[in-house]
């Protein structure tokens, strides 16, 4: 009988460490930030399908391709390799962590000081009207049907008994 290994998380963004079930540190989270980078910039996860167990063998094993008709900078191509190299004692922020991220030329011209004391104007301002301007959004999700999920009584006390255990999490 095969193994069956549960975690949770978003698929598209799981390290193949965890795939594969060998155990997983901080170096997981580089390789999830690393797969957000690329989303934002080519509209898409790089393994990305449909079928979750192929979605994983891709994650584990396809080369890492940027798109053709997408201009991606050079230092934007090597931020996201580094951060998605399957090795993860090799992987970009193994050394220093997130300063050895911050000093890719990718960050250089970032004045981290400004962007940690919120003085850094952001370059894209969306246009909205009011607080609940959903304009900037497409239709395909504003016109979903709100599905509310509720957690058993005995689950949420579960969660608050133990909320403790997460405190310098």
């Amino acid at each position: 009988m095969k193994k069956q290994i549960a975690f949770c998380g978003t698929p598209e963004y799981l390290a193949p460490e965890i795939i594969i079930g060998n155990g997983h540190n901080r170096m997981a989270d580089w390789w999830s930030y690393g797969i957000l980078v690329y989303e934002m910039l080519c509209g898409i996860p790089p393994f990305y399908n449909e079928n979750i167990e192929k979605m994983y063998e891709l994650i584990k094993f396809a080369e890492l391709r940027f798109p053709k008709k997408i201009k991606i900078s050079a230092d934007a191509q090597s931020l996201i390799t580094k951060l998605l190299n399957r090795s993860p004692e090799s992987r970009l922020g193994s050394k220093s962590g997130l300063d050895e991220i911050m000093a890719h030329p990718f960050f250089a011209n970032i004045d981290f000081n400004q962007v940690y004391e919120r003085k850094l104007n952001s370059p894209f301002k969306p246009e909205v009207n009011n607080k609940l301007d959903v304009g900037n959004f497409s239709s395909e999700f504003t016109d979903e049907e709100v599905d509310m999920s509720l957690i058993p009584k005995k689950n949420l006390e579960m969660v608050k008994k133990n909320q403790d255990k997460f405190k310098d999490f």
